[in-house]
């Protein structure tokens, strides 16, 4: 568990380095005093999965269908689903996707990340934070070298030649 928790910590630093500080922390405490979930779900990656084609939009649907088996899954238990508020606003235009947003919030599932931040940090956060499930499709490829940083790079150096070598 103390490895888990020093990497929640690394990932709080590298979101606390990218986001706005002040809504990553208030997250941090919201989290802590809202810690019981067995899931978090990637709502964006989620809803646009497979939706590249002509008609493809943002399904709500789908996330709805994500988070109906995860409660099947956990006897009744909301997951903690995180969408970008700038996509919770378009979506509260539509009175059928207003209701499932509403009925998510009220009953605790739903986290909006405030405009300037990354939602991705949310979500990865509070994965590793609480220990729990990951439903997501991203593949991390815009933070892969954020995380290889401090573990693979700090013992590479360029030698006075231009080589690059390892070192320990």
């Amino acid at each position: 568990m103390e490895e888990t928790q020093r990497f929640a910590d690394f990932v709080a630093g590298l979101a606390l380095k990218r986001d706005t500080k002040t809504n990553f922390i208030r997250f941090q405490e919201w989290l802590e005093a809202n810690k019981d979930y067995q899931a978090i779900v990637d709502g964006a990656n989620i809803a646009l999965y497979q939706q590249n084609f002509a008609e493809g939009c943002f399904s709500l649907t789908q996330l709805d269908g994500v988070i109906t088996e995860l409660r099947d899954r956990y006897h009744g238990k909301w997951p903690l689903v995180i969408l970008h508020n700038k996509r919770i606003s378009k979506l509260m235009e539509n009175s059928s996707n207003r209701h499932l947003i509403e009925t998510w919030r009220t009953n605790g599932a739903l986290y909006t990340s405030p405009s300037g931040s990354n939602d991705d940090w949310y979500w990865l956060y509070a994965a590793i934070k609480l220990n729990c499930l990951l439903v997501t499709n991203d593949e991390m490829r815009d933070h892969i070298f954020e995380f290889l940083g401090p573990f693979f790079f700090s013992k590479v150096e360029a030698t006075p030649s231009g080589e690059l070598c390892k070192t320990d």
